[in-house]
């Protein structure tokens, strides 16, 4: 994948350098060392005569778009940019707010994916009800008197949890 894509940015880096530094010499430079990549790696991949004719034509697109429409094609650009940038956001705001926010966590007894319930009990049948998830796999219950604890992922074993504080069970 890399190597199809570097070609492109090796066409659009020296029509860069050439618009910012007056040095078409450079733009040449990279755009003959694009295609010729793209050449190669379209004979390496056993392209057809009209893939490969097309593969070559995406540096005459870029030329064309940068070097004799620049308006065209920064505006092509920014768009994509803006594009990807709001799904990358759409994306964290789903993952880290909209689908905690909306997963029914507080449903008593329970049994979530991580294997833990929302209420243990301890060595005394007393009930602790579950008030804080952790991705490492660590709990903190609550019970009845305010009283909290913290239970690891290692303490865990089948339907019960054996911590500094007690043996805990759950059904």
């Amino acid at each position: 994948m890399i190597s199809a894509i570097i070609p492109y940015v090796l066409t659009l880096i020296g029509i860069v350098i050439d618009s910012v530094h007056n040095f078409p010499g450079m733009a040449i430079t990279l755009t003959v060392v694009g295609v010729v990549w793209t050449g190669i790696r379209g004979l390496a991949k056993r392209y057809e005569k009209k893939g490969l004719i097309l593969s070559l034509a995406g540096h005459g697109l870029i030329w064309l778009l940068f070097r004799v429409f620049p308006k065209v094609g920064v505006g092509i650009v920014s768009t994509l940019i803006q594009i990807l940038v709001s799904i990358m956001i759409l994306a964290a705001a789903w993952i880290y707010v909209l689908s905690p926010m909306f997963s029914d966590s507080k449903s008593s007894g329970s049994r979530k994916v991580s294997g833990m319930p929302d209420i243990i009990y301890d060595s005394n049948n007393e009930q602790w009800i579950c008030s804080n998830r952790y991705s490492d796999g660590t709990y903190d219950y609550r019970n009845g008197n305010g009283r909290t604890i913290r239970i690891y992922h290692a303490e865990i074993s089948g339907s019960g949890a054996n911590t500094s504080e007690g043996y805990f069970h759950w059904y």
